[in-house]
């Protein structure tokens, strides 16, 4: 998967590059910081932007993502949670104003999260059992899980001389594979009746596919 994402990326840059040699013009570079990953519904942190333009109507990002929880906001009983995100998207701007620059994008991430926790297990069939919550248990575990997305966004810029503001939502798919260490019996089950949904998609064991619905906010500055 990791081959896979840093190919696509090489692949965006070629074909960027192709198609905007010679014909690029005013600024072409952009830095930027993400203050809505401090906030982000399922993984929170520090999230930092690399963008190049090749021409008038053709960019690529790369981001990079440290997983951490500045504002102390993840279920209560997740402890030493770290981790990382890497994306990278080719941008083209399908329209372009004096102040606002509208795109679409095509984006890859990929990420990596581990961390401690204590979940309530149970019988396999518990969730059909009436007398399940009796039996069950909790146990202190560690949750390790990898990550894979792909999507695409509709977005705008906002250049402000030498700063920028870039807005952007998207729907796509991830991939999850998530595993247990340290339980006390691995063939008990989650007790996904005692989760919210959310939370439940990133601590039952096993691989799945979900929607994914990326919301960004940057700032950065351009040169």
């Amino acid at each position: 998967m990791k081959r896979l994402f840093f190919t696509s990326i090489v692949l965006f840059f070629q074909i960027c590059n192709t198609i905007g040699q010679d014909i690029a013009i005013g600024f072409k570079n952009q830095i930027k910081f993400t203050p809505s990953a401090t906030v982000n519904f399922v993984y929170k942190g520090l999230e930092f932007s690399y963008e190049r333009k090749f021409s008038r109507r053709t960019s690529v990002q790369m981001s990079a993502m440290y997983f951490v929880d500045l504002f102390k906001v993840y279920p209560t009983g997740w402890t030493d949670f770290q981790g990382f995100r890497l994306s990278g998207e080719g941008k083209y701007f399908i329209k372009i104003k004096k102040y606002v620059h509208y795109y679409l994008s095509f984006g890859l991430s990929y990420d990596e999260s581990s961390f401690l926790t204590i979940e309530r297990f149970g019988p396999q069939a518990w969730l059909r059992d009436s007398t399940a919550e009796a039996r069950s248990y909790l146990d202190s575990i560690s949750i390790e899980t990898q990550g894979s997305a792909l999507n695409c966004k509709f977005g705008i810029q906002v250049p402000l001389k030498h700063f920028i503001i870039d807005l952007s939502v998207g729907v796509g798919a991830k991939h999850w594979n998530i595993w247990h260490e340290d339980r006390l019996n691995s063939d008990d089950k989650l007790g996904a009746v005692f989760h919210k949904r959310y939370k439940y998609w990133i601590t039952e064991q096993g691989k799945r596919y979900t929607i994914d619905i990326p919301v960004s906010i940057k700032m950065g500055y351009i040169f």
